[in-house]
C-alpha cells in the first residue's frame, strides 16, 4: 500500500493573494488563451484588452511513496484580475491532493457568480473564467 504525506503550510496561502480565479491548464493551453483572446483574437473568441503574464512557481504538496507531488502555478493579469493557471508538473501526479490542496487554501475566499460558485475550472471550461472576470469589472 501507498505511503502518502501531505502538507498544508501556512506560507502557501501567500500563492492566492489577489486570485480572483483558477484555471487547471498546461503552458502550452495557457498560451493557447492568450493568443486567441488577447493577441490575435477571431471573432468567434472574447477580446481581452489587456493580459499580462506575471511569475510562477513550483509546489511541492507531498510525497507518496517518496515520491514528490508537484504543482506548476503560474498566474497572468487578464483585464486587471489575477488568475492562476496550475498543472500537476511531478512523475507521479496525484489529482485529488492538488484539488484538496486548492480547495483548503481557496474555496471559501476564490468566488464567482455573485459568490456562489468555487471559481476553479479546467481548461475546457476556461470561459468560466471570462465569465467571471467580465461579472467583476462591471462591479
Amino acid at each position: 500500500m501507498a505511503k502518502k504525506s501531505f502538507r498544508f503550510e501556512q506560507g502557501d496561502k501567500e500563492y492566492f493573494k489577489d486570485v480572483v480565479f483558477l484555471v487547471e491548464a498546461s503552458s502550452h493551453e495557457q498560451h493557447q488563451f492568450w493568443r486567441d483572446h488577447h493577441y490575435k483574437p477571431s471573432q468567434d473568441y472574447k477580446v481581452i484588452k489587456t493580459w499580462k503574464q506575471e511569475n510562477g512557481w513550483m509546489v511541492q504538496l507531498g510525497k507518496i511513496d517518496k515520491r514528490p507531488i508537484c504543482v506548476t502555478l503560474s498566474y497572468d493579469l487578464i483585464d486587471g484580475r489575477k488568475v492562476l493557471f496550475y498543472e500537476g508538473c511531478s512523475e507521479l501526479v496525484d489529482h485529488k491532493m492538488i484539488k484538496d490542496w486548492l480547495r483548503h487554501w481557496t474555496e471559501k475566499t476564490v468566488r464567482w457568480d455573485n459568490g456562489t460558485r468555487w471559481a476553479i475550472c479546467d481548461s475546457s471550461n476556461f470561459h468560466h473564467c471570462l465569465e467571471a472576470i467580465e461579472e467583476m469589472n462591471k462591479k
